[in-house]
């Protein structure tokens, strides 16, 4: 390889995967942190490659931040999926044919081992299908809550519009779960304190780290 190296060397530009973590901190704008997380993991249906796949979220406002989140998903995703063609539209069909059933398996998985489906977003994809406007290239919406890293969705790459959420006790604990990955594209961390953002972000294994912001990619990132 060395030797062909030196009088051919050919640029290489790689696709790869991710599971992106967000943190809300105690001290966060949980209304925001719920409207950025819900855009973060459901734009473009979920597939983007610094797309939210992990939510951790501090035990005192797991609940507030459920709620807004659910609210969300449903009036901004769940209501408005459909023709991508359309300006109306603000979620589309799955790029690939297999990515529905791949996102069932994770949301059957979690459910099995303790994780909540989310009741609200639930009856709004429910009615959503029921309508028959939309084809098995959809997948609609889905809000988990009382996830943990043994179950695939918070594992492994999932690529859709699934938001999985964890509720943690502390920052400490948050940092551990968010670095329990082989990803690391991206994390963010929702926070009125700079200070605590940048204490946290220099313990995240990540190539990027936002501040009360995700999956927002910026003309100076490296990629």
């Amino acid at each position: 390889y060395a030797q062909v190296a030196q009088h051919r060397l050919i640029d290489v530009g790689l696709e790869l995967g991710g599971k992106d973590a967000c943190y809300v901190a105690q001290d966060a704008d949980v209304s925001q942190a719920a409207v950025l997380v819900a855009h973060g993991a459901l734009y473009n249906a979920g597939q983007g490659c610094c797309s939210v796949e992990r939510v951790y979220v501090h035990h005192t406002v797991v609940q507030r931040f459920l709620a807004a989140v659910s609210q969300e998903a449903r009036a901004c995703y769940t209501a408005r999926a459909g023709d991508p063609l359309l300006r109306s539209t603000a979620l589309g069909p799955m790029a690939l044919d297999t990515a529905p059933s791949l996102l069932k398996d994770q949301v059957k998985d979690a459910l099995a081992k303790g994780a909540t489906l989310d009741a609200g977003v639930a009856a709004a994809a429910a009615a959503a299908a029921a309508a028959g406007s939309l084809s098995a290239r959809f997948f609609l919406p889905v809000l988990l809550s009382g996830c943990n890293h043994s179950m695939a969705v918070m594992q492994q790459e999932s690529f859709g519009p699934v938001i999985a959420v964890q509720s943690v006790k502390s920052d400490e604990e948050a940092i551990q779960l968010m670095n329990d990955s082989s990803f690391g594209l991206t994390a963010s961390v929702f926070t009125a304190s700079s200070s605590r953002a940048d204490r946290l972000a220099v313990q995240l294994d990540t190539g990027t780290v936002f501040q009360n912001r995700c999956n927002l990619p910026d003309p100076h990132l490296a990629w």
